[in-house]
């Protein structure tokens, strides 16, 4: 791997012909990429989905300080709230500042959008799973910055954490997910229940069938019914004392 040491200008060419006509046109985009001197600063790297096929997004990582070959490390995957970009300044610099000097890679996944669709569903629950993957691919790319002989080591089991959305998103993976892939969960001012966070009683009235429908559909969203998924788990529940949207009764 070549050193770079200035900005890098990132440039790519689309070639494409209109239906019913034989000459070619050419599209250029370009994107000057930063240049990161420290991996231990905290900073943006993209990846791909494998379902849906394709789709490219991006999560924040945030390395410890110190890097060592001699002991694997753990990996905190950190949700955030809804209508909150993971690469705003205070999730790119300042959440989990204080865990620089422990043993763990914090990835930040965005959830494809500001909202993170709940954390669930088509795209960000597979987003944040996509994260995951995309460090270890990031370990790799890497290697040739390290000191010699070190070799990027991470444990197979994952933590997951967040904040308001997130933490609700954090009862999802901790319902949902594979306990095989888990290794504890910290939901902070997270709501274990959609339904209940915005309960039916402010919905517009339905038919009785189509209401029917609806909650059958949502019933996914109420990680309460599927708590004993969580029995395995270490969990650390916070709520602000304060806090006048997501408190404890939500979680």
């Amino acid at each position: 791997m070549g050193k770079i040491i200035g900005p890098y200008l990132l440039t790519v060419e689309i070639k494409f012909k209109h239906d019913n006509f034989s000459a070619e046109h050419i599209k250029s985009f370009s994107h000057q990429l930063p240049v990161i001197h420290d991996l231990s600063t905290p900073h943006q790297f993209t990846h791909t989905h494998s379902d849906p096929k394709g789709l490219v997004s991006s999560a924040i990582i945030k390395p410890p300080k110190s890097l060592s070959s001699y002991h694997p490390y753990y990996i905190l995957v950190a949700l955030h709230g809804a209508g909150v970009e993971n690469n705003s300044p205070f999730w790119a610099h300042d959440a989990y500042g204080d865990l620089d000097n422990e043993n763990i890679f914090v990835v930040q996944p965005s959830g494809v959008t500001s909202w993170g669709d709940d954390w669930h569903g088509a795209w960000s629950s597979r987003d944040a799973q996509g994260a995951i993957k995309g460090l270890q691919e990031w370990s790799k790319l890497v290697v040739d910055c390290l000191p010699s002989a070190h070799t990027l080591r991470f444990w197979d089991r994952v933590i997951v954490a967040g904040h308001s959305n997130g933490g609700q998103g954090t009862w999802y993976a901790l319902t949902h997910w594979s306990d095989t892939s888990l290794l504890a969960g910290n939901p902070i001012s997270g709501y274990s229940s959609i339904p209940m966070y915005v309960p039916y009683t402010f919905w517009q009235p339905l038919e009785g069938k189509k209401a029917l429908i609806r909650d059958i559909a949502l019933r996914s969203y109420d990680h309460a019914l599927l708590a004993e998924n969580v029995v395995p788990f270490p969990i650390h529940v916070k709520h602000g004392s304060e806090d006048g949207l997501d408190f404890d009764f939500y979680g």
